[in-house]
């Protein structure tokens, strides 16, 4: 196997979600952002302690400590970067099979999308659409890994299964 297709085993089956992270690929590799043990709190409601709204008027708060640490690690980084590291800390790759942003209308990751949408726009600067593209992007590239990786499981359960059959087979004697 590759080493790539090893980081990629190794990402996916649970070898960094044990240890809470999430690793982006292609040029942001190696950038590490924690899971984020975030909460939905309605309006109503006292924001538990150590917790921040991700965005004033979002539904989703977050540790105050895990929002300084990954805004920290984007420091000197373009907006796009920071939101994506944002929505690696919020969003695993598994929870991604749908579309688009859109998609996750009336699910439980709807306020996630909504307040990263929010933060986009109110601390980012960008338009309702360009937060929207960005997600996008990201939803789209958790989706063909996670497609890729369950190809990949298909391939290698096949090729044991011939294994398996060849062992078993009778050997003829001359």
């Amino acid at each position: 196997m590759s080493p790539i297709g090893y980081w990629l085993v190794l990402k996916f089956t649970g070898a960094y979600a044990a240890e809470g992270y999430e690793v982006t690929r292609g040029r942001y590799s190696g950038m590490r952002v924690e899971f984020a043990k975030y909460k939905i709190v309605e309006k109503t409601d006292e924001l538990p302690e150590g917790y921040q709204l991700l965005v004033e008027g979002s539904k989703v708060a977050v540790p105050v400590t895990w929002l300084q640490s990954v805004l920290s690690k984007c420091s000197n980084r373009n907006p796009s970067f920071i939101l994506t590291m944002l929505a690696n800390g919020l969003v695993r790759p598994w929870e991604v099979v749908h579309g688009g942003t859109s998609a996750y209308t009336g699910t439980y990751l709807e306020p996630v999308i909504t307040a990263l949408k929010l933060y986009g726009v109110m601390h980012l600067n960008f338009s309702m659409s360009q937060a929207t593209r960005v997600l996008n992007v990201k939803l789209c590239t958790g989706r063909r890994t996670q497609k890729r990786q369950f190809e990949r499981s298909l391939e290698q359960r096949d090729a044991d299964m011939r294994l398996k059959i060849l062992d078993s087979a009778p050997t003829q004697k001359p």
